[in-house]
């Protein structure tokens, strides 16, 4: 197995979606690369932040964001220097 055919398998490894051949291949093919290592650890963060935003834009989607809150965190943006330009926090 190659590094491109090791690549076409992380998503189905992640869903626990392999043959057992293919699973041994794809270990054997993790244990000799390190490249494949490493990217397959950032493979798995980038599937979990993209997991966690969507349940954040779920949780937006069906409650709605308390304008308090919206206010209290552009005033602490605000403070700090994060923020530049008037017109950002303006609810005109």
């Amino acid at each position: 197995m190659n590094c491109r055919q090791a690549l076409e398998l992380f998503d189905s490894h992640l869903e626990m979606r392999l043959t057992p051949f293919q699973r041994w291949r794809l270990r054997l093919h993790l244990w000799i690369c390190r490249h494949c290592r490493r990217y397959l650890t950032s493979y798995k963060m980038t599937v979990r932040a993209e997991k966690a935003a969507l349940q954040i834009e779920s949780y937006a989607a069906i409650n709605e964001i308390p304008e308090e809150l919206v206010k209290s965190i552009v005033k602490l943006a605000e403070n700090r220097g994060a923020v530049r330009g008037p017109e950002f926090g303006k609810t005109d």
